[in-house]
């Protein structure tokens, strides 16, 4: 009769742990969610990283990149009559937001990067 007691006691611990522990991926999905919902449909096609997140899942980095095509002057060769040539390539630009929680409620979310997305989505709060 001893052993039930400390039974009940090791599955409800086990439980409170994972409970803890599944948090951070909740909201760190959450934000990712957040990401996607919010990033430009005009923009070219986004590729997500796993999102970063704090102790406890209180804040989450979530972002990725997408490719922006770019034009780079290529000097002349060093031959007599070369001229200078542009040339377009393509670099990968991050993009990244922020989300706070308490618990498993978003507190705030905002744009960290790219600067254009940052200006036209300022940081959410909650309504009190």
């Amino acid at each position: 009769m001893t052993a039930r007691p400390l039974i009940i006691a090791l599955l409800v611990s086990t439980v409170a742990c994972v409970t803890g522990c599944t948090t951070a991926y909740r909201n760190g999905q959450l934000c990712k969610d957040k990401l996607i919902a919010t990033y430009p449909v005009s923009e070219p096609l986004l590729s997500y990283e796993v999102p970063r997140v704090s102790y406890q899942g209180a804040r989450v980095v979530a972002g990725g990149t997408f490719p922006v095509q770019i034009t780079q002057l290529v000097p002349p060769s060093g031959k007599p009559g070369s001229v200078a040539t542009l040339k377009v390539i393509t670099v990968r630009t991050d993009a990244a937001v922020e989300c706070t929680f308490d618990g498993t409620t978003m507190q705030t979310f905002r744009w960290l990067t790219p600067a254009k997305f940052a200006a036209v989505y300022e940081e959410v709060k909650p309504a009190d």
